[in-house]
């Protein structure tokens, strides 16, 4: 006798059909969420019961703390360093009371590396409870981004802005001084005028210097070249160590040199085809630290012209030098032309074994 399938049999057949198919749409469903949270640019993760066993980390948070084996094993395990930090206290109490946490720019010392130190991070977090269909709370839903390159190119760009109106005040104190010494007394206003700008364009020149070194120090043989190139070279002799002068100090003595070459220019050893000038310099160590030591010499090819002259020039080495620089200044005008010594301590600068062209 042949086998007859009955209605109510097709039906059931039918039923279970229909429940194979949903329950495989649903692990296709589940597995491309998982794929999803997996290639989530943001951090995520899921912790199971009171000790906060890793059931899912994704490939952001992984590599957040260094590709460490996370999956089975407790939070405290996985990222002992974060001890006393907050963390782990948040979560507990997530997990005991179904509160929330959040927090934005939240320092965490964490190692990037599983066997590295601890380093300095930033992120963004959450940390919500899971309930099961009865409400009761069996994990915690981890989210959070890794803000640590935002964070500190804020923090750069809040030291820059300070750093620039520091020295804004400091370029606006020295135009004012320049001013006031410029125009006091004058009895040539055209003279004056000339003397003025010459000064301002050297301190331009000497932020030039700075800016292509993005202030972070400019050598001394290259403020010298600079303020020394209208004259000829073969007349010009420079010697001694590179040395790298942080922007306060490149400042400083990039005006310092203007008014000596200026003084060269107009009443020394430059005023006459016939004179020379050279430029040494050397360190020295003392019981406060090292020095830089500096001698300008001039020599004129014959007697020397008048004598010393106070003005704003000297006026201006000196409150620099003795001032400013809490160094030390001597000025002879020997037989063949000027000598100027000035030392000033190294705290604001640093020696490199290269020698000035």
């Amino acid at each position: 006798m042949p086998f007859r399938t009955v209605p109510s049999e097709l039906a059931l057949l039918k039923h279970a059909q229909d429940v194979e198919e949903a329950y495989q749409t649903s692990v296709s469903q589940a597995e491309e969420f998982r794929g999803l949270f997996r290639q989530a640019p943001g951090m995520i993760a899921v912790l199971q019961g009171a000790d906060h066993v890793f059931t899912f980390v994704n490939d952001t948070y992984s590599r957040f703390i260094g590709g460490r084996d996370a999956i089975g094993r407790p939070v405290r395990t996985v990222i002992p360093e974060i001890e006393g930090q907050g963390f782990f206290e948040m979560l507990d109490e997530v997990f005991s009371e179904g509160r929330s946490f959040s927090g934005e720019g939240v320092r965490v010392m964490i190692r990037s590396q599983p066997q590295g130190e601890p380093t300095e991070s930033f992120i963004d977090f959450s940390y919500n409870p899971i309930r099961d269909a009865a409400g009761k709370i069996s994990g915690v839903f981890v989210q959070g981004f890794d803000r640590t390159e935002s964070i500190r190119a804020a923090q750069r760009q809040r030291v820059l802005i300070d750093e620039l109106n520091h020295r804004v005040k400091n370029t606006l104190s020295t135009v004012q001084a320049m001013a006031r010494q410029s125009f006091r007394n004058i009895t040539d206003p055209e003279e004056a005028r000339y003397a003025f700008e010459a000064r301002i364009m050297a301190l331009s020149q000497a932020h030039d210097v700075l800016s292509a070194r993005r202030w972070e120090a400019a050598g001394l043989s290259v403020l010298l070249r600079q303020e020394l190139a209208a004259f000829d070279p073969a007349r010009i002799r420079m010697a001694g160590p590179e040395v790298h002068l942080t922007s306060k100090w490149a400042i400083a003595l990039a005006m310092v040199f203007h008014e000596l070459a200026t003084n060269a220019d107009r009443y020394g050893a430059m005023a006459s085809s016939a004179g020379t000038l050279a430029v040494e310099w050397n360190t020295s160590q003392h019981r406060d630290g090292r020095h830089l030591n500096v001698i300008w010499r001039e020599t004129m090819g014959g007697p020397a012209g008048r004598g010393l002259i106070p003005g704003f020039g000297i006026r201006m080495l000196r409150r620099i030098i003795e001032g400013e620089l809490a160094g030390a200044l001597s000025l002879d005008l020997g037989k063949t032309g000027l000598i100027c010594r000035f030392q000033i301590a190294l705290s604001e600068v640093d020696e490199f074994d290269s020698s000035a062209a």
